[in-house]
């Protein structure tokens, strides 16, 4: 099945891939992924302990699943050649191992966050991803209780995506946001976000970052001074500025204020993400528990 993309993401190139998979609960074989006999049709999110829980009687099963799909990349998305595709997968519990075109890449855990894993795809043809996962209790996710009083669900219990990201880059999973004194009429944002060269030359850029309050206006625009990296090379920047009386997230009014965050080389974005953020203060005290 040929994928399309998705028009309306605000960062970079993103491709759905949540429906048309092939489900088999139980442990298989790679060669199973060639053409998933058995299995059954599922759509993501897709948990397999959907009907096992909550009854009387009836213990949820702990166990090995396996999923698969193929598919077909875009045409005009098949050229994209300066940069790699990722696998991304928003949170589920399990750990298992991801396999593309009948070939192992990489062991996974999806420790409730999901995964991200670079994906060497052919352009044109049919790609057949293959995953298998395990919701039994591992001591090295869940240290010191077997059976936890909660239930350990197995699937990929989240939205899946590829993705294109250009080999000079922002480090999407490092972009961090915080706010040092947030209950300050002039709070200060702090910034962080590594930005990496994958590609054989050097490249040059700088970076643009935008803050947009709740009503999505923007509020603050910083800058780097223009930089340049190596083949191979990464550089961590931190970018700060200030919010004048900030609307502050609470339980009554969740205002989230966003910022947009550009790698810019001759007044071209080549890479860009964006996260969403509260404005807030949460302390434990002797007393209780406070928020702002």
């Amino acid at each position: 099945m040929e994928l399309q993309s998705e028009p309306d993401t605000p960062e970079r190139t993103r491709i759905g891939v949540n429906h048309d998979w092939q489900f088999m609960k139980r442990r298989v074989e790679p060669s199973w992924f060639e053409s998933a006999p058995g299995a059954d049709p599922v759509d993501l999110p897709h948990c397999w302990n959907d009907r096992d829980t909550f009854q009387v009687g009836v213990r949820y099963y702990q166990g090995d699943g396996a999923y698969q799909r193929s598919f077909r990349l875009p045409e005009d998305l098949a050229l994209h050649s300066d940069g790699h595709w990722v696998f991304a997968s928003e949170g589920f519990y399990g750990i298992g191992d991801l396999w593309l075109n009948g070939q192992h890449v990489a062991d996974i855990d999806g420790q409730y966050l999901g995964i991200r894993q670079h994906l060497d795809l052919k352009p044109f043809g049919i790609n057949t991803l293959g995953i298998r996962l395990d919701n039994r209790y591992h001591p090295h996710v869940l240290p010191g209780k077997k059976m936890p009083d909660f239930l350990l669900h197995g699937g990929l219990a989240g939205r899946a995506f590829l993705e294109f990201e250009p080999a000079f880059h922002l480090d999407d999973a490092e972009f961090h946001v915080s706010c040092l004194d947030p209950m300050n009429e002039h709070p200060t944002l702090k910034v962080s976000v590594p930005t990496r060269n994958d590609s054989p030359e050097r490249r040059h850029g700088h970076l643009r970052a935008t803050v947009l309050d709740p009503n999505r206006d923007e509020i603050a625009h910083i800058y780097t001074e223009p930089f340049s990296l190596g083949p191979g090379a990464q550089r961590l920047f931190t970018l700060s500025t200030t919010v004048d009386n900030p609307m502050r997230w609470s339980l009554e009014t969740p205002h989230r204020y966003a910022i947009r965050l550009e790698l810019v080389t001759d007044d071209c974005v080549v890479d860009l993400t964006a996260r969403r953020f509260g404005i807030r203060e949460a302390t434990f005290r002797e007393d209780g528990f406070f928020l702002n």
